[in-house]
């Protein structure tokens, strides 16, 4: 054996213990008198000039909500724009299909009138229209001329049957979409070439504008102008009949059409491109007035007698025709 050396490490064998009772597999002897083994007590290192406040991790829960809130709202908006996105072609489409069906119902339903009876139109106009012998020649042969646009002008004075024989000449087709009836002031208005359809869909069109007055021949050129050149252009017929009142209050207070009136309204038409046909309505006479109260009393039991005491409250110059259903309220006949 040798020397020992007091200044080395002593390493002698080891026994191993296999059993389960063992701690560790083995332990480990050996000296070293110049290592303190005490414990070491760490500290975490100290971190200079960093103050952490309790407020700096306090959140406001109403600020939690607002911001939850916002963005179930900002979602919600994404997704409806997603929605309307996907949508709007099919929006369109249905939009196109009902414009269509529309367009549709309404060109098959869409009732043309492409001529007048003449013959029952004359028998009308000569046994319900009174002193206008002359005026319902004059229509009834305008009417059968052969041209594609023409022009009826009707000028008389109050009641004297100028109404009544535009409504006698529409009696039964103002349900079809080719016919016309506008009254002043709301034909400058509302009238638009644009809107008849009857120039579209019907080989012809009628059109009566009533109530014109003296002032109103040069408004209402600009506007039958037009008509005449679009229904030109869709080369498509058209009958207007323009409906004035000549009547004019003299030193007397009498009303009478004066007799320039005819040679004024034919000079404000003469440049427009269609055929006219100027129909004057005269004057009517007591005895054309006593028609007219008969025909209102038709149905009442009422002498000739009387029928002579009613005609005397009545002044043919300035009643006409026109104001005898009222004027018969008005004396509670009627």
């Amino acid at each position: 054996m040798d020397r020992e050396d007091p200044n080395n490490l002593s390493y002698e064998p080891m026994d191993v213990d296999l059993s389960a009772h063992s701690s560790s597999m083995m332990d480990f002897s050996y000296t070293e008198p110049d290592i303190d083994i005490s414990i070491v007590k760490t500290e975490p290192p100290e971190v200079d000039n960093v103050f952490v406040s309790e407020s700096s991790f306090d959140v406001n829960p109403e600020t939690i909500n607002k911001l939850v809130l916002s963005n179930i709202q900002h979602h919600r908006t994404s997704v409806a724009r997603t929605n309307i996105t996907k949508r709007k072609p099919m929006l369109l489409i249905s939009l196109t299909v009902l414009a269509i069906s529309i367009l549709t119902h309404q060109i098959a339903n869409f009732n043309c009138c492409e001529s007048l009876n003449i013959e029952i139109l004359r028998h009308n106009l000569t046994s319900k229209l009174y002193g206008q012998t002359g005026a319902v020649k004059s229509i009834i042969y305008a009417l059968e001329s052969k041209e594609n646009r023409k022009m009826l002008l009707f000028y008389g004075g109050t009641g004297v049957g100028k109404t009544f024989a535009a409504s006698l000449m529409l009696e039964n087709i103002l349900n079809h979409k080719n016919v016309y009836h506008h009254t002043m002031p709301s034909f400058l208005q509302t009238f638009s070439s644009d809107l008849m359809l009857g120039l579209l869909f019907c080989k012809s069109v009628i059109l009566v504008v009533d109530d014109l007055t003296r002032d109103d021949m040069m408004n209402i050129k600009p506007l039958i102008k037009e008509l005449m050149l679009k229904s030109k252009r869709l080369s498509k017929n058209i009958t207007i009949i323009l409906i004035y009142n000549c009547d004019i209050v003299n030193e007397e207070f009498l009303r009478k059409c004066d007799q320039s009136f005819y040679s004024e309204l034919r000079r404000s038409l003469e440049d427009l491109d269609i055929e006219k046909y100027f129909i004057k309505f005269e004057s009517l006479t007591q005895e054309h007035l006593r028609n007219c109260i008969e025909d209102e009393l038709a149905d009442r039991n009422i002498s000739a007698k009387n029928i002579d005491i009613i005609v005397k409250k009545f002044n043919a110059t300035l009643d006409g025709c026109k104001g005898v259903h009222q004027k018969l309220q008005y004396m509670k006949i009627l």
